[in-house]
């Protein structure tokens, strides 16, 4: 056989090979996961419409934009389970130590057809706050009705804030203060940022140009103001032990309070805190790290996973793929040790991640996710043992539809 027959004939068997392993996604599919992913991997306009546009981290909040315009009955956590297998779907994964996990699935793995998200078992529900239409889900049981009428179309954050609600809305990059009545008591520019400290009492937003640190039971007084360098670019991201916020301030990471903190020079956004101190965001080279605020030590790093929020105890670490910007797996890393201990990759069973997820207090994951295929919707859980469950009945949807977002994961 010739050299160049036997080249032929390569190619051919490895093209054979792919199409064999390909997994069956349009270009439309792929593409608009990417835009969603874009937006929910803490993308975020600044003030000005003139202004850059900057990434930031929203751990306190995540957002599905949905494919239908109108809003859709509110998934019920009560509601009897679907039919869906009695077993939960486990993805094993290979677990790894150093800087960079990148932990690769097992061969084994379950590889579901289109309308993976409907054959996904229902298991417990959230247990934080979110938001479903205009309809807010308590964590405490109940509902109540979204705030407002006007001018909350997209809404990015929510947050219960001193008997009333904080509410960013991200087509008009404004953030409008409810009162317990559901009357508008302030608005003005700012960041769909809300950051709240590990015990639930303080909470800090941007409004105004400036950015605003209260108790979160108050009754209005004893706020206080911070003055960044650029208030339109500038956000909260959460507290450290003892109550000193950390904030991003125009392509810098700096402290409001009494701790002593030494970051890296070069890291040039934060995108989470943990309770125990450690800061997680991005290198000038935007690679992830994770930096112990303590000792300004770095202690971990990753090309592959950059780390989206922590538990409420700091023991886990959420953290998604980077890679050519597809955000296609969530996982879940042990902060003790930073190994691998659950790895979903939704792409493969065409299921889009649509937000940056939240712990619940079992340490489990919570995060907003849509079908490739159908776009439905719902919410799912991933346990730290690898099993992916729904945490909500699923939500119709028309794919490539854009429309108002159909669920909100908020502070717990």
């Amino acid at each position: 056989m010739r050299i160049d027959e036997a080249e032929d004939l390569v190619r051919q068997t490895l093209r054979s090979k792919a199409d064999d392993a390909r997994i069956d996604l349009t270009m439309e599919d792929v593409r608009r996961g990417a835009v969603r992913a874009r937006r929910s991997r803490r993308g975020v306009t600044v003030l000005a419409a003139a202004a850059a546009v900057v990434a930031v981290a929203v751990p306190t909040a995540v957002l599905l934009r949905p494919a239908d315009d109108a809003v859709s009955p509110a998934p019920s956590p009560t509601a009897p389970p679907t039919p869906a297998p009695t077993t939960p779907i486990t993805t094993p994964s290979t677990a790894t130590t150093g800087p960079s996990p990148t932990a690769t699935p097992d061969a084994t793995a379950t590889h579901l057809p289109p309308g993976a998200l409907g054959q996904l078992p229902l298991a417990a529900p959230p247990g934080v706050t979110y938001l479903e239409g205009r309809t807010i889900h308590l964590a405490t049981g109940g509902t109540a009705p979204l705030p407002g009428t006007t001018g909350t179309d997209r809404i990015s954050a929510l947050l219960g804030y001193r008997g009333g609600w904080l509410v960013a809305d991200d087509d008009t990059f404004k953030v409008l203060r409810y009162d317990g009545t559901g009357a508008l008591q302030e608005q003005g520019a700012g960041t769909g940022i809300f950051a709240v400290s590990p015990d639930g009492t303080q909470a800090a937003y941007a409004l105004g140009g400036t950015i605003r640190v209260g108790d979160v039971t108050g009754m209005g007084q004893g706020e206080q103001t911070i003055t960044p360098t650029d208030g339109r670019q500038a956000w909260p991201v959460g507290f450290l032990p003892g109550g000193t916020l950390v904030y991003n301030d125009n392509g810098r990471v700096t402290t409001h309070g009494s701790t002593t903190v030494r970051f890296p020079a070069a890291m040039v956004r934060a995108d989470a805190v943990s309770a125990d101190g450690l800061v997680a965001g991005e290198d000038a080279n935007q690679g992830a790290v994770v930096i112990d605020s303590r000792t300004g030590s770095t202690v971990w790093s990753s090309s592959d996973l950059t780390v989206q929020a922590f538990s409420q105890d700091g023991r886990y670490a959420a953290a998604t793929d980077v890679a050519n910007g597809e955000h296609s797996r969530e996982v879940i890393l042990d902060t003790r040790t930073w190994h691998v201990v659950a790895d979903q990759r939704l792409l493969d069973v065409k299921i889009v991640l649509d937000g940056t997820p939240v712990f619940d207090s079992d340490d489990s994951l919570l995060f907003p996710a849509s079908s490739a295929s159908t776009g439905d919707r719902a919410i799912l859980r991933l346990a730290t043992d690898d099993t992916l469950t729904r945490a909500t009945d699923l939500v119709g949807g028309k794919p490539n539809v854009a429309g108002p977002q159909a669920f909100l994961l908020a502070t717990r």
